[in-house]
């Protein structure tokens, strides 16, 4: 049997003498194997990496959750750090962020990529002028919204628009 190791110039024989009983055998060619590189991961590290939710309101957290094969140290950039090589981390991005794991291990580097977008928080103002009636007078609503797609007033309130 000949085993190429992993940037070797030469060859390693394994000479196996006779006298060797099944089990000793089985241990010894399993040791062998591992060290040939058909060890549990053998080949370039893998890596998956994601965020949940992908996008979070401005002060919201996301998760990022990975799981790496065949690394000796993983880490993950903007301000995350060095992690175990399957986890999960919770962040809080002030904007949107793409998090890029990086995973090293015998057989080379990996990375991955995981964004998280923030998008800015709702801002609804809502003022009564005048602020208090009786029952059959008015009052006018004034509603301002920011980072809103649409506003909806219920409750069998009249809406009519005036000019600005």
């Amino acid at each position: 049997m000949r085993c190429s190791f992993v940037g070797a110039a030469k060859s390693s024989l394994l000479e196996v003498p006779v006298s060797l009983t099944r089990t000793a055998l089985t241990v010894l060619l399993l040791l062998f194997a591992v060290g040939c590189g058909a060890g549990p991961h053998a080949g370039p590290p893998t890596a998956t990496f994601s965020s949940t939710p992908t996008s979070i309101t401005a002060g919201a957290s996301a998760t990022l959750s990975w799981t790496t094969v065949g690394t000796t140290s993983v880490s993950i950039d903007n301000g995350v750090g060095a992690v175990l090589a399957t986890g999960q981390a919770q962040v809080t991005p002030a904007a949107t962020t793409t998090y890029t794991l990086t995973g090293t291990g015998p057989g080379g580097t990996i990375t991955a990529t995981a964004t998280v977008t923030v998008v800015p928080a709702t801002n609804l103002t809502i003022t009564a002028n005048p602020a208090s009636i009786k029952r059959g007078q008015t009052s006018v609503l004034t509603v301002v919204a920011t980072n809103a797609q649409s506003v909806v007033i219920s409750n069998n309130v009249e809406q009519k628009f005036g000019r600005a």
